[in-house]
């Protein structure tokens, strides 16, 4: 199992507290401390007020929408119609809930990793004698890797097992970057993974010297901007955490040198 260094739990830490439920929850909390403890009513009003309009704001659909759109909108869908074969396609991991005695399609993202899978699986179809390498990190607790699920479930829709690459030494997508700037070289190849983590992706593996082709996959923004008449809901609250995630993301590795 992949240990974890005491700087990637640290940001790990920092990015969820700073996510659109935690942030507005702290403030809202902090405003109830004022409210009930002190006699500072008109700050505790303040807070309490801020904290449930970032809710709000965060759970709708404008406001997830106008965070998603512009890392969504930032590459146009792949289409093979008159593009030149690649030899490799990547498909980065997305995320899921793994436990034992599931099976393995029950178990991927299905705003993630599940359609990430199905996009490079077209993409490989596509491609006759490309090779699809899947990233994934190892869970103990199930004792596989997300990247040999993605693989079975791969085999299972037609793809040759020996076609598969799998790609488990990872930590985060930086580490993905560089595991596979190891077996692509210099070789232009089709890089899938939800559009809203494309911009990101694609700064951490150029930053490697690699030559990506973006595929955006698992779109979570249904194409409009603007919808003042739905309810605040938590598919909206996961879309802006989503966003944010890649914001907070693309900051940090311009801060290590990553991006």
């Amino acid at each position: 199992m992949y240990e974890y260094p005491v700087g990637f739990i640290l940001k790990k830490v920092i990015s969820d507290f700073i996510t659109p439920l935690p942030f507005s929850m702290g403030i809202i909390i902090l405003g109830l401390i004022f409210l009930w403890f002190t006699k500072k009513q008109k700050t505790g009003k303040i807070l309490a007020s801020a904290g449930v309009a970032i809710l709000v704001f965060f759970s709708s659909e404008t406001g997830s929408n106008l965070l998603i759109k512009p890392l969504e909108d930032t590459y146009p869908p792949y289409l093979s119609d008159n593009k030149e074969k690649v030899k490799y396609i990547v498909v980065l991991d997305g995320g899921g809930i793994f436990r034992a005695n599931v099976p393995y399609g029950c178990m991927l993202k299905p705003f993630g990793a599940m359609g990430r899978l199905f996009e490079g699986i077209s993409i490989y179809k596509e491609n006759p004698g490309s090779k699809l390498i899947l990233t994934g990190v190892l869970y103990g607790n199930i004792n596989i890797s997300e990247a040999n699920i993605f693989s079975s479930i791969a085999v299972h829709y037609g793809v040759n097992k020996n076609d598969i690459i799998t790609v488990t030494n990872i930590l985060d997508t930086s580490d993905e970057a560089k595991n596979v700037a190891k077996i692509v070289n210099n070789e232009p190849f089709i890089l899938v993974t939800s559009a809203a983590h494309l911009p990101r992706s694609m700064m951490l593996f150029k930053k490697q010297g690699t030559n990506p082709i973006p595929a955006p996959s698992a779109y979570m923004q249904k194409g409009i901007s603007l919808d003042l008449t739905s309810a605040p809901d938590g598919l909206n609250l996961l879309k802006s955490e989503q966003a944010l995630h890649e914001y907070i993301g693309i900051i940090w590795g311009k801060i290590n040198g990553t991006i």
